[in-house]
């Protein structure tokens, strides 16, 4: 049993950098909690922090994290319930990708929240290399020294990965058209109207935007 311990510790020491499986740790973690404490998950006010969030909303949330304090994890229990959770979830993430059988909310609830192809590369690397409950490999530098738990560039992404790569390029290329399109139109209908001589309803390059930002809309409400 120790010895599984110790690898589940070189194991998190591997993908601690993600911010992926962070998020995922946290709310897998909430479960676990509230489970092993024999908490309501629906009544112990489990939510997701919203600017929009009422002051109800704030006490809940108040009260979660109360409750998330009160019932901690001891280790045995972090090694022995929570680290498999995640790790089942890590694999079938790296498995989703992989197949292209991921949805879009997921996707968007993933590595829809990361800014740049960087942070795509450095995801991706530590997944394919984790996603097996194993810890990363070290690679060493150009320097002799060790980089962990890999140099984050594109030529370390290989075979599956490379084909991830362009599909979360094309998936944030099309997320970003969702909000900037309807934002072109409606700034062509306000702010720039004083500049067109006719309206917009005669002008062929908005229509062309109004039915770009029909389908956008349309298409992703079927994903």
């Amino acid at each position: 049993m120790e010895s599984k311990h110790l690898e589940n510790v070189a194991w998190l020491h591997s993908v601690y950098k993600s911010s992926i499986f962070l998020n995922m740790w946290r709310d897998i973690g909430s479960h676990v909690i509230l489970a092993t404490a024999g908490i309501d998950q629906k009544a112990s006010g489990i939510q997701k922090k919203d600017e929009k969030e009422s002051t109800e909303d704030q006490i809940a949330r108040l009260d979660h994290a109360a409750v998330m304090k009160e019932n901690a994890l001891d280790h045995n229990q972090v090694m022995t319930q929570l680290v498999p959770a995640v790790q089942k979830r890590w694999k079938g993430l790296r498995d989703s990708i992989k197949e292209g059988s991921i949805s879009v909310p997921k996707l968007e609830d993933t590595f829809g929240r990361l800014g740049s192809i960087e942070d795509y590369v450095a995801e991706l690397i530590i997944l394919s290399t984790t996603a097996d409950g194993k810890a990363a490999t070290e690679a060493k530098s150009e320097s002799g020294g060790f980089k962990f738990p890999f140099a984050y560039t594109i030529s370390n992404l290989q075979s599956w990965r490379e084909d991830a790569i362009l599909k979360l390029q094309d998936f944030t290329m099309l997320t970003e058209l969702r909000t900037t399109v309807p934002a072109i139109l409606n700034l062509r209908k306000t702010y720039l109207a004083s500049l067109f001589k006719e309206d917009e309803t005669r002008d062929p390059l908005y229509s062309k935007f109004e039915k770009l930002s029909t389908t956008l809309m349309e298409q992703w409400s079927k994903l």
